[in-house]
């Protein structure tokens, strides 16, 4: 983006969201801010029209996340254990 600081990610598979990622600074990733669009649909006519909110997430910098991880952190991924259960 123009700003250097903002990134929007996202995927196009089940079970998705749509991101935007602000960093402190220009071109340095090393800290920021996430959120998570919340997309309300308002008409279905002609396509369709919405509304568009971004709830923030939280704060992280790569340094808390790497003392968190050398502590052990476990990460739950919600997606394989969904997958296990319906077989």
């Amino acid at each position: 983006m123009p700003d250097e600081r903002t990134a929007y990610f996202g995927d196009d598979g089940e079970y998705t969201a749509l991101f935007m990622y602000v960093a402190d600074k220009p071109r340095d990733l090393s800290a920021d801010i996430l959120y998570a669009a919340k997309f309300m649909q308002t008409s279905a006519e002609n396509g369709g029209t919405g509304k568009l909110e971004w709830i923030k997430l939280g704060y992280a910098a790569d340094k808390e996340i790497k003392r968190m991880i050398d502590k052990g952190i476990k990460f739950f991924i919600e997606a394989n254990i969904r997958g296990k259960q319906d077989h």
